[in-house]
């Protein structure tokens, strides 16, 4: 028999020992971490960057963009990290981001959307209201249910790309939200996007991840004619986040459209000083030069943007298709035939087709042998729109004929003969000039 006092002492030692945990958290297995929901940036931009909510901020950030009510939009995050909170505590760091990665994208059906969707489709917002999304809105989702559920994530950046890094001093990796979740080390990255040193990807601060909100919202409220607060965002972005790549090279693409030309510039070798692996901006770069009639330095642009080693096909296509509208065929084509050959379905018979186009085209003008190069890399891809894009505004309709006469009649060339055939203009203009820079080849 125990003495009533040492009972009572016992007592006292073990009840803290049992009681704490609860106190810390099991006693409501559903609890989640709150963030403050400031009303201004000003006022989101002075919380310590631990307290910012990046759903949020995203939220926050694209206010211009459309009517949303934040409260509601971040009630569907807090709902989906509230349903897993009392069922992933016990699980490993990896089993808990694939618990919320299949929590998204299998239980509550979030889906990726086509890359070909305007910039406001991309929002965060968007994502949330359609359950479809980008790597941009999907990866902050992600994230910023991670957030919720305490764990150390952050939002990484890299040319034209979007992902969620879990990393807690000892255990790192990503999640791939245009994959499902999928984890996938850092070197996957590295070699998709063609980094030559490690920095280039961006681990982004909360703030950080702000400016790239800015950067995003600032494309489409271009897009949607808002040229005032398009430009307040992207200046904006600059100011939280003067090195961010992404955001000098947006500046000088408005510069560009503005006319400003050496401003343009400047703003795109400040791009390419804190990141030169993307060849998007190597792309715009040597276009400006172009049209400065500086070609020498144009052509090395060029060089340096075919020079990236990056592996990712959307890389590619999407500098290819930045070069197309603006005019540039030939670095356009380049870009393309990578893609082709990164397909290994398409390059069985795209590359064939792309080099008898290129051997058909060797005595004619170049600004038709870029035209249609650019036109066969778009066939093989499937993208017949582009072909007709590229065709329909041909010059010298006459010279690109005899390229289309002279091609090998095998069963693939003979399809894009007659498509291009019935894409091209009924008559020839009197010269061979096509957009500015046409003719030029990297």
């Amino acid at each position: 028999m125990v003495p009533a006092p040492l009972r009572i002492a016992l007592v006292a030692l073990l009840v803290p020992l049992f009681a704490t945990p609860a106190v810390a958290g099991d006693r409501d297995p559903s609890a989640i971490a709150t963030f403050p929901k400031p009303a201004t940036l000003d006022a989101l931009l002075a919380l310590p960057p631990e307290r910012v909510d990046l759903a949020w901020a995203a939220l926050l950030v694209e206010r211009g963009l459309a009517r949303v009510d934040r409260e509601q939009a971040t009630s569907i995050v807090d709902g989906i990290a509230r349903g897993l909170a009392p069922r992933i505590g016990a699980l490993s760091p990896r089993r808990q981001l694939r618990r919320i990665a299949w929590t998204v994208f299998r239980r509550e059906g979030f889906t990726t959307r086509g890359v070909g969707a305007s910039g406001r489709a991309h929002s965060f917002a968007s994502t949330l209201a359609t359950r479809r999304g980008v790597c941009y809105g999907l990866s902050i989702l992600v994230a910023a249910v991670a957030q919720r559920l305490r764990l150390p994530v952050a939002l990484v950046e890299v040319p034209g790309h979007v992902y969620v890094r879990y990393d807690d001093g000892e255990d790192r990796f990503n999640i791939e939200t245009t994959r499902r979740g999928v984890v996938l080390a850092d070197d996957y990255y590295r070699k998709q996007y063609g980094l030559s040193k490690p920095g280039y990807e961006r681990v982004l601060t909360r703030h950080q991840a702000v400016a790239l909100f800015l950067v995003q919202t600032a494309g489409a409220l271009y897009e949607i004619g808002d040229e005032r607060n398009g430009k307040a965002a992207l200046d904006r972005a600059i100011t939280v986040d003067g090195v961010a790549p992404r955001a000098w090279y947006k500046l000088g693409v408005v510069r560009s459209a503005g006319g400003d030309s050496e401003a343009a510039c400047k703003c795109f070798a400040r791009s390419l000083a804190l990141r030169s692996d993307d060849p998007v901006v190597w792309g715009a770069k040597g276009g400006l030069l172009v049209d400065a009639g500086r070609n020498v330095e144009a052509d090395a642009a060029f060089e340096a943007m075919l020079g990236v080693r990056a592996e990712s096909s959307a890389v590619w296509r999407s500098c290819a298709h930045s070069l197309l509208i603006d005019g540039r065929f030939g670095p356009a084509a380049a870009c393309f035939e990578r893609v082709v050959r990164a397909d290994e379905g398409r390059a069985r018979r795209g590359v064939p087709l792309l080099r008898a186009v290129r051997q058909a085209c060797a005595t004619a003008p170049s600004a038709t042998a870029d035209r249609l190069a650019a036109a066969a890399a778009l066939y093989a891809l499937g993208e017949l729109a582009g072909v007709r894009r590229v065709l329909a505004s041909t010059e010298d309709v006459t010279a690109a004929r005899a390229v289309l006469a002279r091609l090998a009649s095998d069963d693939d060339a003979r399809r894009f003969i007659e498509i291009a055939g019935a894409f091209l203009p009924a008559t020839s203009a009197s010269d061979d000039r096509g957009p500015s820079g046409a003719g030029r080849r990297p």
